[in-house]
């Protein structure tokens, strides 16, 4: 029989100070009616055998919502805190991200935000609308994700620490970066960097590395971003840091394949979907496998190409990610062509260019248009001399 994913209910009633027996206690009403509704759901929902992730944590969720109709914001968030029995113990909120369910994180964060207490340290509501912004960012809605990020960092400002100003700097340089604006990402996360290491905080000095990493490598600078994707790796092995270590071997394997490193890229993206897939991450697997795609595409090996790059697909259609899944059309269009399926490879860019341009990333607008126009080149190539 598999082990609950959530811990036992009634300590996480006392935590929340709300148990069966003082429901007697409170006048009818709504809020007593809402008390005993989420009980009953912590206490005595069962989930399905075999249920997704999302369908077992119900319970907790349905509960956190019937705390959020009497307005009991802090309690509520409480809750979501609650670290179910995963490989990486994080919190339950978070473990919806790795889990891929970022449209579920966004509506609980929308629930949130403006209502819980702004006193520091901690500083909840500006917290929260750093949460909010990386699950809009999570879902590649980056102008919705720099505003909350923005409100979030002029927040820190007044209530937090450097660091967590570092922390928004670096999130806000993610955005540029998505929108290819490399000299703006440059600028914040390398102050995100010396702010990380001021506060020596290796994990805030790990995300910063590979974020400086990917943008070395999106500008050409191969030398100098597998330096800082090897140092962020050092210090993700050194703290123990799963979803770290995955990310930084990924990063790692894709500036080996644009250095021609093909077999070494292999091993690090077979390495990154291992730890994927340990820890539930849905997002890293789903980048893995489009890293073993191109790896393998490149290394002339295209049945294992084409099998990974459908697989990225397909997990990328399910969590809604829908700049991997305009990766895995734009490596399938790659595959369809050398293939010499030139229509198919046309049909694969022109659903890449779509997704890009909704998405209003630069990179990836440039990518298939180069693609496509390359396949109708060849196309109209193959036309002409198929009519002599």
């Amino acid at each position: 029989m598999t082990a609950p994913l959530l811990p036992d209910a009634l300590p996480v009633l006392a935590q929340l100070g709300i148990l069966p027996r003082y429901l007697r206690q409170m006048p009818p009403g709504h809020r007593r009616t809402q008390c005993r509704a989420l009980i009953n759901w912590l206490t005595r929902y069962r989930p399905p055998q075999n249920s997704d992730n999302l369908t077992q944590v119900k319970g907790y969720l349905q509960a956190a919502q019937h705390l959020c109709d009497i307005q009991e914001w802090e309690r509520a968030f409480t809750l979501l805190c609650t670290r179910p029995h995963t490989p990486t113990q994080e919190m339950l909120h978070y473990q919806l991200k790795l889990w891929g369910y970022n449209a579920v994180r966004t509506d609980l964060y929308r629930a949130l935000a403006e209502r819980l207490d702004h006193t520091p340290p901690d500083g909840w509501n500006a917290r929260m609308l750093q949460f909010l912004g990386e699950s809009y960012f999570s879902q590649n809605q980056y102008p919705q994700a720099a505003q909350y990020y923005q409100q979030s960092l002029e927040m820190f400002r007044s209530v937090g620490e450097p660091i967590d100003v570092g922390l928004l700097l670096g999130a806000l340089g993610d955005v540029y970066y998505s929108q290819g604006d490399y000299d703006s990402a440059l600028r914040h996360h390398q102050q995100f960097l010396n702010l990380a290491r001021q506060a020596n905080l290796p994990f805030a000095e790990g995300i910063a590395l590979g974020s400086l990493g990917n943008l070395y490598e999106s500008k050409g600078e191969y030398t100098k971003a597998k330096e800082h994707h090897q140092q962020h790796l050092a210090i993700a092995r050194q703290i123990q840091d799963l979803e770290m270590e995955g990310a930084a071997l990924g990063n790692l394997g894709s500036c080996c394949y644009s250095l021609g490193e093909f077999e070494q890229a292999i091993a690090l993206h077979h390495q990154h979907l291992t730890k994927a897939q340990q820890i539930g991450h849905r997002q890293g697997e789903s980048n893995a496998l489009g890293g073993l795609g191109s790896a393998y595409h490149a290394a002339g090996d295209r049945a294992k190409a084409e099998r990974y790059f459908t697989q990225q697909k397909e997990i990328a259609q399910a969590i809604g990610d829908q700049l991997g899944e305009a990766s895995a059309l734009s490596g399938l269009g790659s595959i369809s062509a050398s293939k010499g399926d030139h229509q198919q490879a046309i049909a694969y860019h022109q659903k890449h260019l779509e997704i890009a341009q909704t998405l209003g990333h630069q990179e990836g607008i440039l990518h298939a248009r180069r693609n496509l126009r390359n396949a109708c080149v060849v196309l109209a190539d193959d036309t002409k001399s198929d009519r002599r």
